[in-house]
C-alpha cells in the first residue's frame, strides 16, 4: 500500500527523501537487506573523538542537502548505457552481503571495456560496508593492489 501511494521511482520535489525512506524500507523487507536509516546512521563511518556532537549533526546535515543536490543528476546516469568503455583499470568492490548491490555490478561488469576489471567481494561485519570493515582489510587490499598500480602509472605524481 505504501508503495502504490508514493509511485515509482524517480521521486522528485519536497519529501522525496521521505519517499526514498519508505522504498527502502519496502525493498529491505523483500531482499531481506537492511537498508534503513539507522543502518546507515551507523554505516558511516568512524568518528574521531575530536568530532562532538554539533559536529556529527552538520555532517549528517550536509549529506541530506548533497543528496538534494547530486541526486536528481544521478537519476538520470545509466553506466550499463552510458559508460561502456574506460581506459583505466577498474575496481569495483561490494558488500558480499549485499545480493542486490553485487548483480547490478556483475551486469554492468559484463559490458564494460577497460584494460582491466575486477570484481572484489568483502564479506564480513553485516554492519559495516567494505572500506570501514574493522578487520582492516579494504585499506590492505587498497595498498597491496591499488597503490601498485598507481606508481606504475605515467601519469601518477610522486609525493
Amino acid at each position: 500500500r505504501q508503495l502504490r501511494r508514493i509511485g515509482p521511482p524517480p521521486y522528485t520535489g519536497r519529501g522525496r527523501l521521505v519517499r526514498y525512506a519508505l522504498l527502502a524500507r519496502n525493498v529491505a523487507k523483500v531482499l531481506g537487506e537492511d537498508l534503513g536509516l539507522p543502518r546507515l546512521a551507523r554505516r558511516t563511518g568512524p568518528r574521531p573523538p575530536e568530532l562532538t556532537r554539533l559536529d556529527t549533526v552538520r555532517g549528517w546535515l550536509g549529506r541530506l542537502r548533497t543528496l538534494q543536490l547530486i541526486y536528481p543528476r544521478l537519476q538520470r546516469l545509466d553506466l550499463i548505457a552510458q559508460s561502456t568503455r574506460l581506459g583505466v583499470p577498474v575496481h569495483l568492490v561490494v558488500d558480499g552481503e549485499q545480493a542486490s548491490t553485487t548483480k547490478l555490478v556483475e551486469r554492468y561488469l559484463a559490458v564494460l571495456d577497460a584494460p582491466s576489471k575486477h570484481l572484489v567481494r568483502f564479506d564480513g561485519s553485516p554492519v559495516d560496508p567494505p572500506y570501514l570493515g574493522r578487520d582492516g582489510a579494504f585499506g590492505q587490499w587498497l595498498v597491496s593492489t591499488v597503490l601498485p598500480g598507481e606508481r606504475r602509472s605515467p601519469t601518477a605524481q610522486q609525493p
